[in-house]
């Protein structure tokens, strides 16, 4: 079976029990506050604009349709 989540319709994935998804938007020139999560990583998929996003210390861009992966417990914003 196959779920398709419009963006158009929603502002966060629901919870399935399993997976928890959720949608985060930031507006230009913003910056996310520096946080971890405990015992759970995060996956960002990127669907419009540009943005750097700081790991644990390191800055990289990202673009539309580029993911990036927080292993549990990394510093991010």
């Amino acid at each position: 079976m196959v779920t398709v989540f419009r963006t158009d319709r929603y502002d966060r994935f629901p919870d399935s029990g399993l997976v928890r998804g959720g949608m985060f938007y930031l507006d230009g020139n913003k910056v996310a506050t520096c946080h971890s999560r405990y015992a759970t990583s995060e996956v960002f998929v990127f669907l419009t604009g540009v943005c750097d996003a700081k790991v644990d210390g390191m800055t990289e861009r990202f673009v539309v349709d580029e993911i990036l992966y927080v292993p549990a417990e990394e510093k991010h914003e």
